[in-house]
């Protein structure tokens, strides 16, 4: 005569504890590699972005035999570990000198893809939100002092973030992307 057994199949609560463990580590493993991959893509968008608009002032450059003067007042301050040696930014106005004047003569931009909502007045617009200062985009920097031939300071460059001790204060904030082209 066979006596049936009955057999609980459960899952105790340390193996659920332990499971639920593992997923938890495995989740933030995940936000981990995603949080570094999307600053990386930020990043390579702002260096491609920056490429762009070199190659737009040197068209300029190649079109009317100089590089674009910007208005020396529109926010003349250096970000921070600006080369003291060198001459101050000026104001950038690279969107009137790279889109605006050319089409108001009929003639092709230099930079044609550039969008309309990645402007404020005559300055570019990095397409990158800028999180921590609240703003949805960051402004492109220019230095029209003597693009390309300055070795003791920066051509173009953005400020990413508003990570200084003074919010209201542009000159502290963190300076992500530059670039110092030379011959």
């Amino acid at each position: 005569m066979k006596i049936a057994t009955k057999i609980n199949r459960a899952f105790t609560l340390v193996e659920l504890l332990a499971v639920m463990a593992i997923i938890a580590i495995l989740a933030a493993i995940t936000m981990g590699i995603y949080g570094s991959a999307k600053g990386k893509a930020l990043d390579t968008r702002l260096r491609t972005d920056l490429a762009t608009i070199r190659l737009a002032l040197e068209n300029y450059k190649a079109k009317n035999g100089q590089y674009p003067y910007s208005d020396p007042w529109a926010y003349a301050y250096p970000p921070k570990g600006w080369a003291t040696n060198g001459p101050a930014p000026v104001g950038n106005n690279l969107y009137r000198d790279l889109v605006q004047k050319p089409l108001t003569t009929s003639q092709k931009p230099h930079l044609p893809d550039w969008k309309e909502e990645m402007r404020s007045g005559d300055s570019l617009l990095a397409p990158v939100a800028d999180l921590r200062g609240g703003a949805p985009y960051v402004k492109w920097y220019y230095n029209s002092n003597n693009p390309r031939f300055n070795k003791s300071s920066y051509d173009l460059w953005v400020e990413y973030g508003d990570s200084g001790e003074s919010p209201a204060d542009p000159s502290d904030d963190t300076v992500k992307i530059i670039s110092n082209w030379q011959d």
